[in-house]
């Protein structure tokens, strides 16, 4: 038999008279019905089988009647409802007989359960369509709701009931109907009276009245017209008193801008200023017609063709990976109080962060401003986009040059860092970026910058960013720093522009940490780091693996232009005398030693200038990179300015010595001695100049300087003796010659040779216990090896006694290596 009906339920009326209603579906047993009924108040009861009413019809196909035990009221209703249990009772046997009424019995059971089913979400409250974006109760009532607690919370008749009844006992009421107040304008600073008919009107109050000065209290300037003992007013007191409400705004709105960076989730920022914010530019030939800049709208003079905050715009994603919006508010000649009471300029324009630069024109006297009315009009500014939810970044005045004239601007802008300080603002020292680069090839007259000058500016700004600049607490870098992909530092900000660095521990990693810091290969990817360089100038040293000419480092100039000056804005040192102190721009990492030296860190740059600065580093951007490559680690080192040379032609350096004393005297008792020493064999930290510079030395001995040794002996069998030679390499191998220059006594035949000491594993994981260590313990190992491991190159110096009267001897030893070294001397190899 089949199911040919999808009714699963019956709804009567009662007449007061009707005891039997018919059911038009079948069910198997009298208990798959449930029985309801719904009086004239709208209560529902459940009726109890065999005691309220009974049923016929059970089992059979074309339904039956349920029989009340009493005639059913007028006017209440019953509902009829098969409702089965969600079972499956049919059991078929192995090699049984398979009777038709028994499949049909199930998949009847099956069909019916899910009539059941949608039976019961006809009764749910429901959308009319999928398009639709409201439920449609279709006039049923909803009850049994809680009282709302949040804002889109549905409102039950008791909780409107009790507002308006809260509202009313509130509110002052007249016996009849009465005119509203009349408009905003015909109310202001007038007081309500009422007519001759009882209707309310404005009128003025009487001069000198309490109405008259309550009304002029209430304004806006209301704080301003109360005076105190100090000959403050009351609105300069609150302006004092909330300004530590301001800080704590403005800091978790810096914050916050400096988590959205992080994440990449997207930033918007203000450049709000005067001529240099909107790329003023009226004399060189780089440059466009103001209708023709999309980026700073409605200055009326030519402008540079890129700017600050176009410098921004393109370089904050290319090194973070962070899209940014960028607007600009800026016109030429304007002040700190024009721009702040600027009509177009009163809306929030709903950015992160602001940079905020005035004092040029403020100094001038242009708008009549003192110094007293440009920290006031700096001060409401900065109150206004704070108000705004923006954090503010407060920048000294750039105005290009070298302070030449000791400007007016150049004194009110150090004093905005104090008010920085009051208002927790970021400080960016704009007028630095000047001051280690040629002035002729950024300068576009004594005040402006040109193009490349206003990208340097803004690609400054691009560094302070992403390093950490808008946070609390951000220290510089003014001693030697080790970062590497993924630190967390408050000096150094790290960014996975690309988010696929493989940034991983790995035990072929060189460093202590072992973060593998991968390039993918066939994938553009970058690592930038930056930070503010408190040095004037720097070496940076890098260690991984790469192949040749695979990666590149780059720390300037990201915007190049077309104009011939602008390769001479590169970074230098003050003095000419250091001619060679220039910082390097952009190179590929070069590997011309088969991968044999890989774990000896190399100098790949050096920085010049004090300020802001990111050193990035990237594979081929097309994806087309073949070759694996990673960054494990990177050193910053402050140095001298005149050792901060590039790593090819002439080079100024130290000396470096590696001393030791043999025996070691720094053991036993204050009374004892340490027995003599035999000297045979000692291994020592191979020397800078001995080091290769770019080349695997054992197959190119070009590539290798000289070292002088010094031995001095005294006491024992050996006695009172001296001997100097020099190390130097005429061979593809690792034998260096000795030659000797003098010597007093006798002496044994030294040989050198350059090897490597193997890196061993002190306790492996889990050797102690379980997860003891999690991770394994390492240190140097007593094997001598070929390549360099991790700990370098080393010497080896071997004493053969044989030629000696008397054989071995002993004695005690001072011995010396001592060699040039490039730059401060701590890296020897170079990575380009």
């Amino acid at each position: 038999m089949t199911v040919s009906t999808e009714v699963d339920h019956n709804e009567y009326t009662g007449n007061g008279v009707t005891t039997s209603f018919p059911y038009t579906f079948r069910i198997f047993n009298k208990s798959d019905l449930v029985v309801q009924v719904v009086d004239l108040n709208e209560n529902v009861s459940v009726l109890t089988l065999d005691t309220d009413y009974t049923v016929t019809g059970a089992g059979g196909y074309n339904g039956g009647s349920v029989v009340l035990s009493e005639a059913l009221a007028r006017g209440h209703q019953i509902s009829i409802a098969r409702e089965l249990p969600v079972t499956q009772e049919m059991d078929l046997r192995n090699q049984g007989k398979f009777f038709a009424e028994v499949h049909e019995n199930a998949f009847d059971k099956l069909t019916m359960l899910i009539q059941q089913v949608r039976s019961w979400f006809s009764l749910a409250l429901r959308k009319p369509s999928f398009v639709a974006n409201y439920y449609d109760a279709q006039g049923n009532y909803i009850r049994n709701l809680r009282e709302p607690s949040r804002a889109q919370d549905a409102a039950t008749k008791n909780y409107v009931d009790g507002v308006s009844e809260t509202n009313q006992i509130r509110t002052l009421r007249t016996p009849e109907p009465i005119p509203a107040l009349p408009g905003i304008e015909q109310r202001k600073n007038k007081i309500v009276a009422m007519d001759d008919s009882g209707n309310p009107i404005m009128v003025l109050p009487e001069s000198g009245s309490a109405s008259d000065v309550l009304i002029e209290l209430a304004k806006p300037t209301g704080a301003s017209i109360i005076n105190t003992s100090d000959n403050r007013n009351i609105q300069e007191w609150l302006i004092s008193l909330d300004s530590a409400e301001y800080r704590s705004k403005n800091i978790r709105n810096l914050t916050l801008a400096h988590y959205k960076l992080r994440k990449k989730i997207g930033i918007k920022i203000l450049c709000q200023g005067d001529s240099i914010t909107a790329g003023y530019d009226v004399n060189t030939s780089d440059t466009i017609a103001p209708e023709d800049d999309d980026v700073c709208v409605g200055d009326n003079y030519r402008h540079a063709t890129m700017t600050y905050p176009k410098a921004i715009k393109n370089a904050l994603p290319i090194l973070s990976g962070c899209p940014v919006t960028i607007t600009v508010r800026a016109k030429s000649g304007y002040t700190a109080y024009r721009a702040y009471n600027e009509p177009d300029w009163q809306s929030n324009p709903n950015c992160d962060i602001a940079f905020l630069m005035y004092a040029i024109n403020d100094s001038a006297n242009t708008d009549s401003q003192t110094y007293d009315t440009y920290m006031k009009n700096m001060e409401l500014f900065i109150r206004k986009l704070i108000d705004w939810g923006m954090g503010v970044v407060l920048c000294s005045p750039a105005s290009g040059g070298n302070g030449e004239g000791d400007p007016l601007w150049q004194m009110w802008g150090e004093s905005i860092r104090n008010l920085a300080s009051v208002y927790g603002c970021a400080y960016f020292p704009a007028h630095e970026i000047a001051y280690n680069r040629q002035y002729g090839s950024i300068q576009s007259d004594p005040v402006h910058f040109n193009s490349k000058g206003y990208a340097i500016l803004g690609e400054a700004m691009v560094s302070m960013l992403l390093g950490g600049g808008l946070l609390q607490g951000n220290r510089p870098i003014s001693s030697e720093v080790h970062t590497w992909p993924g630190k967390q530092s408050d000096q150094v900000g790290f960014y996975d522009v690309y988010s696929n660095l493989v940034n991983v521990y790995n035990q072929r990693a060189s460093t202590l940490q072992g973060i593998l810091g991968g390039f993918p290969i066939n994938t553009a990817a970058m690592a930038t780091f930056s930070f503010y360089l408190d040095a004037e100038a720097a070496e940076v040293d890098v260690i991984g693996y790469w192949d040749d000419n695979q990666i590149s480092i780059v720390t300037d100039g990201w915007y190049a232009g077309a104009v011939d000056i602008y390769p001479y804005s590169t970074q230098r040192s003050s003095l000419w005398h250091n001619l060679y102190a220039q910082q390097s721009t952009g190179r590929f990492l070069r590997n011309r030693h088969n991968h044999k030296l890989d774990t000896i860190p190399k100098r790949a740059a050096n920085l010049v200038g004090r300020g802001w600065k990111t050193i990035a580093i990237f594979n081929n951007l097309n994806g087309t990179t073949t070759g694996y490559a990673s960054i494990q680690g990177i050193t910053i080192r402050p140095v001298h300015v005149h050792l901060s040379q590039p790593v090819t032609g002439i080079q100024k350096g130290v000396r470096e010595s590696i001393v030791v004393r043999l025996p070691n005297m720094i053991i036993g008792n204050p009374e004892d001695t340490p027995s003599p020493y035999t000297l045979s064999s000692i291994r020592l930290p191979l020397p800078a100049d001995l080091h290769p510079r770019t080349f695997d030395n054992r197959l190119n001995m070009f590539d290798t300087g000289i070292a002088k040794l010094r031995i001095n002996s005294k006491g024992g069998t050996h006695g009172n003796g001296y001997i100097e030679a020099i190390l130097s390499k005429i061979n593809n191998d690792t034998q260096f010659l000795v030659t000797i220059l003098n010597y007093s006594g006798s002496w044994p035949v030294i040989t050198a040779r350059q090897i490597g000491r193997n890196m061993t594993d002190i306790y492996e994981v889990d050797s102690v216990g379980p997860n003891q260590p999690i991770r394994r313990i390492r240190g140097m190992g007593d094997n001598l090896v070929q390549d360099p491991s991790e700990s370098g190159y080393w010497i080896s110096l071997s004493f053969d006694w044989s030629g000696v009267d008397g054989g071995t001897k002993n004695g005690y030893y001072t011995l010396e290596l001592e060699s040039s070294a490039y730059g401060s001397g701590s890296a020897a190899m170079v990575a380009i």
